[in-house]
């Protein structure tokens, strides 16, 4: 990891090919997956320049923090080989985006190799499960549907859509295999497991077509709009008190962003932090600057966390009287009316 991060490094210093100079962000999508041991998944990296246009000649480099626990290959496909976490960085020219690998359902060392042993004795790594994202449900399916039926991104946005398989009635049916088509692979793409990622402004279709013939679509639609933040510009907090940052597009409803595809930081972490999920904690007396970027964008939040109230007093006092304030009884020795 460290070598690479170098070799990248160095290649910034030095001219590069066009394509790689202009690279001004790298999108990685989804930025978290969950696999089992054994498993297997994709991950799909976009290069963008300083104005948003996608670049799809660049090419992008993948490497993985802790090769015991899941490998990746040369086109984002990643492989869980022992329980735990990894950090997947896909590069490409003088700019990098992380996604986060978990795996789980094995030992948490890598499984030992059998040489010589007959096939039929060697242990079988499990397959992917294709129908991870389907509701339960028994009986065949009449119908298919997509949730959600309409899908608002901003370019270089990624959400996940999810097949549903119903039976004559509307209930639920027996989850079925499904393969997806993007219909306009310039505004969008999509993967096998139904990732979904805008690649440029426009109205596209997403279709998934499952076993017997059944058909489903959603039209995707990408906009150059800008976010906001739906707290305002400032934020008042005590010192230990949580609150949570949403970023929002207006002009798609005011609908939410998904916080993991943005990138949170804070100017004083001793007067606030916050979380790659948006949650701010309040940690002392001060001002802070809270910063959300990506998606080719930024927005900044002020944070004023007061200090602990330690007395209060009422002036001017009135002549012979002094008041004196205490926290409340609980409850429980309360009396009751």
């Amino acid at each position: 990891m460290i070598r690479r991060g170098l070799i990248v490094a160095l290649a910034c210093l030095v001219p590069a090919a066009a394509g790689a100079q202009n690279v001004a962000e790298v999108q990685v999508a989804p930025p978290t997956v969950t696999i089992r041991v054994g498993e297997r998944s994709g991950l799909l990296a976009t290069a963008f320049d300083r104005i948003g246009n996608v670049i799809p000649t660049v090419r992008i480099i993948w490497s993985s923090n802790n090769v015991q626990r899941r490998e990746v290959d040369n086109s984002g496909t990643i492989t869980g080989i022992a329980n735990g976490v990894a950090i997947i960085e896909a590069a490409g020219g003088c700019a990098a985006r992380q996604a986060a690998v978990q795996v789980t359902g094995g030992a948490t060392a890598p499984p030992q190799r059998h040489r010589g042993r007959p096939r039929h004795l060697r242990r079988q790594r499990p397959r992917p499960d294709p129908f991870v994202g389907q509701p339960p449900g028994s009986g065949p399916a009449a119908a298919l549907r997509l949730e959600p039926g309409v899908v608002y991104l901003l370019a270089s946005e990624n959400t996940r859509v999810s097949p549903r398989a119903l039976r004559e009635d509307g209930s639920p049916a027996a989850p079925v295999l499904v393969t997806w088509t993007s219909l306009r692979p310039d505004v969008a793409s999509v993967d096998q497991s139904g990732n979904v990622v805008a690649l440029s402004p426009g109205q596209g279709t997403i279709q998934a077509t499952a076993t017997g013939g059944l058909t489903a679509t959603a039209p995707v639609v990408v906009q150059q709009a800008e976010f906001s933040v739906r707290e305002g510009t400032s934020l008042m907090l005590s010192p230990g008190e949580l609150d949570t940052v949403h970023v929002i597009v207006a002009t798609q409803s005011n609908r939410t962003v998904n916080p993991l595809v943005l990138q949170w930081a804070s100017s004083d972490q001793s007067v606030a932090r916050i979380s790659l999920a948006g949650v701010v904690t309040a940690v002392g007396p001060g001002k802070a600057i809270l910063t959300v970027s990506g998606l080719l964008q930024s927005k900044s939040i002020e944070v004023s966390v007061h200090q602990v109230v330690t007395k209060l007093s009422v002036r001017p006092a009135p002549r012979g009287k002094r008041y004196r304030f205490r926290s409340p009884a609980p409850l429980s020795s309360r009396r009751r009316l």
